[in-house]
């Protein structure tokens, strides 16, 4: 007898943008063209969303000796399809994922680390948040970050929002 497979619900709120990226500007660099695609925005927004940004955490957390971005790759996939693991989107990824990993106060600790688990990724970096992430989970923290997310809600109508 099979067990019948129970699918992954991607919700909205779960691709809402994160809490703790209200605050966080990417800077594209070279990387600028494929930023202003369509498939960079959507790697983009998954990954400074809620469940983008657990993954990372998670992955660095659990695995600092490993590139993270294997962590959320199947959801890339679903999102972006092929579009997201041309060359030049790898390489895109993998400085959003840089970005946002600094932005949580993770640093960043070496490139070119072989992925050992069948990937698109033939290799990307790791990070460290050197033995804690730091977390504050105090209402005025929370409330601070909220502020500032409506506050960017009325100057950019067209931002993403956490809710």
């Amino acid at each position: 007898m099979s067990v019948p497979q129970k699918r992954f619900v991607l919700d909205e709120r779960s691709q809402a943008l994160d809490l703790n990226m209200v605050n966080f500007f990417f800077y594209p660099m070279s990387s600028a063209k494929a930023h202003d695609s369509p498939a960079g925005q959507i790697i983009h927004d998954f990954l400074t969303s809620r469940l983008g940004v657990a993954l990372l955490i998670g992955a660095v957390l659990a695995a600092p000796s490993r590139p993270p971005i294997v962590a959320a790759e199947p959801f890339l996939a679903m999102l972006a399809g092929d579009r997201a693991f041309t060359d030049e989107m790898k390489k895109y990824t993998g400085r959003v994922v840089g970005q946002i990993i600094g932005h949580l106060g993770g640093v960043f600790v070496r490139r070119g680390v072989k992925i050992t688990v069948p990937s698109r990724y033939g290799s990307g970096s790791i990070y460290s948040f050197q033995g804690q992430l730091l977390v504050d989970q105090s209402m005025d923290a929370v409330k601070e970050l909220e502020d500032a997310a409506r506050l960017l809600a009325k100057v950019d109508p067209d931002r993403r929002s956490f809710e």
